[in-house]
């Protein structure tokens, strides 16, 4: 039974990916006349991370290759492919343009984080494969997650103060259940 209940305890972080930040679009900044894509990562306590929505702990660096679908004058579409190099927590234009000569549609980064173990809030360590896809963005939307799977998620041992919660309740359960089948 205590098995069982570590398991459930675990479960919704295995369930979910980890979100560490955003590639958001941004129209005239931080230039006047050029709309920018910005890498927010919130993987560091003063960037928002280490609590709910973005649990990464610690700082994680992030890099990779930004795909941007976009139309010239002539309305013909292109694709560019922009390197990103090694990026830290903070909020950091990745890519600029002049909106008088192509009109932006979307962008996807697809890149790699390091290290690919972090401490997460809670104390508990989130592993990953280290690679990931960030959703689609738009100029509609403005914002398009990055986040990565987990490989596995470890856990610091209970306190002693814990494991005699844990036992106390396990003791008032299966004391319920005896006095329901006896009842």
């Amino acid at each position: 039974m205590l098995a069982v209940l570590l398991v459930a305890i675990q479960m919704p972080l295995a369930a979910s990916p980890m979100l560490l930040g955003d590639i958001s679009f941004d129209p005239d900044a931080p230039v006047i006349g050029l709309d920018s894509i910005f890498l927010d990562n919130f993987t560091d306590a003063a960037d928002l991370g280490c609590s709910l929505p973005f649990p990464a702990c610690g700082g994680v660096d992030i890099s990779g290759v930004l795909s941007i679908l976009y139309q010239d004058l002539s309305g013909n579409t292109h694709t560019s492919l922009i390197s990103v190099g090694w990026t830290g927590p903070g909020s950091t234009p990745i890519y600029e343009f002049d909106p008088t000569q192509i009109t932006f549609e979307s962008a996807v980064l697809t890149g790699t984080i390091s290290p690919t173990s972090f401490p997460i809030d809670g104390g508990a360590t989130f592993v990953s494969s280290g690679t990931f896809t960030s959703d689609t963005l738009t100029a509609n939307n403005g914002f398009a997650d990055i986040s990565v799977q987990q490989t596995t998620i470890t856990t610091t041992a209970p306190e002693p103060a814990e494991g005699g919660l844990i036992l106390g309740g396990l003791m008032l359960l299966g004391t319920a259940l005896a006095r329901r089948r006896t009842g």
